[in-house]
């Protein structure tokens, strides 16, 4: 009986970390659904809501904010025609490095590299596949590690 209880905290444990860990796959999902799509969505994959912004001045009639147990952190933006992006905060760079060769695979292009303005220990990179676009950025702040990934899409003066 101490055994089967052992296997089936292993189990969950590992589900409920493993939920929480979003791929390429799931970002695009994220990016092209609706918000009411994107909460149900979220909050299966083990998210907690987390709050609610409007911010007129940006065309953002949205900002829904979810975090999960272990520390990652994803905004879906947005106005009422679902045009925005997404932005997802994590630690783990081998996500990071996955996202990013999914991110190739998929059709996307380098378009730039490029530092971050006033913060010399971070670099962001922007691919394309012409009709959106995604950034990928690490950042090195208080002995930490932070990677983020936007998807938006592409206006014609970036490309």
């Amino acid at each position: 009986m101490k055994k089967l209880t052992t296997l089936f905290l292993i189990l969950t444990i590992s589900n409920f970390s493993y939920s929480q860990k979003l791929k390429f796959q799931d970002l695009k999902f994220i990016y092209e659904h609706d918000i009411e799509t994107v909460d149900n969505y979220l909050l299966n994959k083990g998210f907690d809501f987390y709050k609610r912004e409007k911010d007129e001045s940006q065309d953002i009639r949205y900002s829904n904010q979810y975090i999960s147990k272990n520390r990652t952190f994803i905004v879906k933006n947005g106005d009422d025609s679902n045009e925005g992006f997404s932005w997802y905060q994590f630690y783990d760079r081998s996500i990071y490095l996955s996202i990013k060769e999914e991110c190739k695979k998929n059709g996307y292009r380098l378009l730039s590299t490029e530092p971050i303005p006033l913060n010399e220990s971070s670099l962001n990179y922007t691919y394309t596949n012409g009709k959106r676009k995604i950034q990928f950025n690490s950042s090195f702040e208080q002995n930490t590690t932070k990677y983020f990934i936007t998807f938006g899409r592409v206006y014609s003066h970036e490309l």
